[in-house]
């Protein structure tokens, strides 16, 4: 019973003197611009790059010797090694514009527990990005258009803001008109005809828009919306 007890005090110690004395976490950051390397002289037994300008930024790292009997080991952005050392050697390639920055742990790595919800975070951003991407919030109404057999006519000149547009052929018209995403549209080279009342909606293209008609004075709305 007195083995026992002194066994869970020793060990009631032990994480004590780990939980207290023993748990150094140390960050460094790296600017890659030009190549270069560092000794980074603290014992410990492991690392973990935290952050990084993107996931392509590497470092190597070398443990405890610096020698070609030690291999040295690439990292990046969300990688770690659990791995005893006294000292690190750090090495890296010219990396135009990028930066990375690791942390070092000192002894009961068990007791660290990174919280990482940068994904998510980065998700829901994109996600919020792509739903404003595709979000209106002004509507220019263009003037109503003549369209004859020719020339052809630019009804919507090239926007790389716009979310979507229109194109409605008035219901009055006797004839049909043809719509091309470039110039050079004809009777036998079109994308859309529209038929008299008929509408053409797009909310991908964002380039210019031309149209002819089958006879002469045609007309047409087009919206556009930003």
């Amino acid at each position: 019973m007195w083995f026992q007890d002194l066994l869970q005090r020793s060990t009631d110690a032990i994480d004590a003197f780990k939980g207290k004395t023993q748990t150094l976490l140390k960050k460094w950051s790296f600017d890659l611009n030009a190549a270069g390397s560092q000794t980074i002289n603290i014992s410990g037994n492991f690392i973990y790059v935290v952050d990084a300008t993107d996931g392509i930024a590497t470092i190597g790292v070398q443990f405890s010797r610096l020698d070609s009997d030690i291999d040295s080991f690439t990292l990046s952005k969300g990688l770690g090694i659990i791995h005893p050392f006294d000292k690190l050697y750090v090495s890296w390639s010219a990396q135009t514009s990028k930066t990375l920055t690791i942390w070092i742990g000192n002894l009961a790595p068990e007791l660290l527990n990174v919280i990482d919800n940068r994904s998510a975070v980065a998700l829901d951003t994109l996600l919020t990005n792509i739903r404003d991407d595709q979000r209106a919030t002004t509507g220019t109404a263009v003037a109503e258009q003549t369209i004859n057999t020719t020339p052809e006519v630019n009804i919507l000149a090239a926007n790389t803001a716009r979310v979507s547009f229109s194109v409605q052929a008035k219901d009055t018209n006797t004839h049909v008109v043809y719509v091309l995403y470039s110039t050079g549209v004809l009777s036998t080279k079109y994308k859309y005809i529209l038929f008299p009342g008929a509408v053409l909606v797009d909310n991908k293209y964002r380039g210019a828009v031309y149209a002819i008609a089958s006879a002469a004075g045609q007309l047409v709305g087009v919206q556009e919306e930003v």
